[in-house]
């Protein structure tokens, strides 16, 4: 997949960094576990972190409309 130079500067800014594993990109960045001072290296796939981005707006957007069913 292809990496826009816009979604490398925003994955960037979200503490992400590219990582090269054969041949496939993967982008990692040290997380805390919850209840824990830890922190975990997370990495996925452009196409996982698109798909990340994707789940997460639109549950966002289910919960902007079940919190206000009428529309006032």
């Amino acid at each position: 997949m292809l990496v826009t130079a816009e979604k490398e500067r925003k994955w960037r800014s979200q503490g992400y960094k590219p990582e090269k594993r054969k041949d496939e990109t993967f982008w990692c960045r040290r997380e805390s576990t919850i209840g824990s001072r830890f922190e975990e290296k997370k990495c996925w796939t452009a196409e996982a972190l698109e798909e990340n981005e994707r789940n997460s707006q639109k549950y966002v957007e289910d919960l902007q409309h079940s919190s206000n069913p009428n529309g006032k």
